[in-house]
């Protein structure tokens, strides 16, 4: 978990969840977290030098656009975005900040099938920096809680 601990601190998060993944795929840095009770998944995302990100594209609906840019230069055969709708929300308190967010419904196939999930998305910036990282929290379609996504990343300190 030495990719998890380039991220953040995860030492304060609740024993309901469990730190799965840490990934770099295309100089993107990601680290998944999964709450076992309800299958539920959050995840924190360092797009790196892949996509430049801001809080405002919350607002301005442009963060849908760089998703679905960013999912095809990264899709492989055999998982593939099919759909992808965004529609901001509002703000919640997590790494010592006001953290606006969407919510988001996501169609992916696989190999022999679709799903389609539902969650939040969110833009969190380090103190001090201009460093913006990537929050989602998934579950599939009719199963996601916003609660379980906030007690996480309301315990996780950005690095």
């Amino acid at each position: 978990m030495k990719r998890a601990e380039k991220i953040g601190d995860f030492s304060k998060i609740s024993k309901d969840y469990n730190v799965t993944k840490a990934l770099n795929v295309i100089g993107v840095t990601s680290i998944v977290a999964e709450h076992p009770k309800t299958g539920q998944y959050m995840a924190i995302i360092d797009p790196g030098w892949t996509m430049n990100i801001t809080k405002t594209d919350i607002q301005t609906g442009s963060l849908g656009k760089k998703l679905t840019d960013y999912a095809l230069k990264a899709s492989s055969p055999n998982i593939k975005l099919n759909k992808l709708e965004i529609m901001p929300k509002g703000n919640f308190k997590a790494f010592n900040q006001s953290v606006p967010y969407a919510q988001i419904k996501v169609k992916i196939s696989g190999l022999s099938s679709e799903t389609t999930y539902e969650g939040i998305i969110a833009i969190v910036s380090k103190d001090g920096t201009n460093k913006n990282k990537l929050i989602v929290s998934l579950n599939k379609s009719g199963a996601f809680k916003q609660k379980i996504a906030e007690n996480f990343f309301k315990n996780v300190k950005l690095l």
